[in-house]
């Protein structure tokens, strides 16, 4: 008898447990549900994600195209403009020299005491003519025609910077 109650007793906490079990796992089965909810919305995301990443290096490999060949444009550039300079300098040295030339020449057919020997002598041409001047002369000397001086590298560099606009 002590036996039959004990068992009975045994019995009585093993249907509780397996109770409790029962409750867990159905528990467990909802989770479960909602596990495959979140793998699933995660499955999307990733993909999604994916596919973004793809647009995305599409995207980044035609701006690293167009930049490549801004860049290359620019150094195009860059050399016409170096060039372009080069003629330049070398139009300003031709017509600083004539303007000298021809100033040196008005000095020496002048009399001495047509200027005073403290006042300088300026050179340069009249703004507007075409191209900027270096000085502006005093009062009652005459400009030196800079047309008359353009020699052919200057008439190039002025082509060229008229059809670079």
């Amino acid at each position: 008898m002590v036996l039959d109650i004990l068992v009975a007793v045994l019995m009585a906490c093993t249907i509780g447990y397996a109770f409790l079990l029962n409750r867990r796992l159905l528990d467990l089965k909802k989770d479960k549900k909602k596990l495959e909810g979140l793998a699933k919305s995660f499955n999307d995301a990733t993909q999604r994600a994916e596919q973004s990443v793809a647009k995305l290096r599409v995207a980044a490999a035609d701006v690293v195209d167009e930049l490549r060949k801004g860049i290359s444009d620019a150094e195009a550039l860059h050399g016409d403009l170096e060039l372009l300079l080069e003629r330049g300098d070398a139009a300003a040295d031709t017509l600083e020299n004539a303007v000298r030339g021809a100033t040196s020449k008005a000095r020496s057919s002048s009399l001495p005491s047509a200027r005073p020997a403290s006042q300088p002598v300026k050179m340069g041409v009249e703004p507007g003519e075409g191209l900027p001047s270096r000085s502006r002369p005093a009062d009652g000397q005459q400009f030196v025609d800079p047309s008359a001086s353009h020699s052919e590298a200057a008439r190039e560099l002025m082509d060229a910077l008229r059809a670079a606009r």
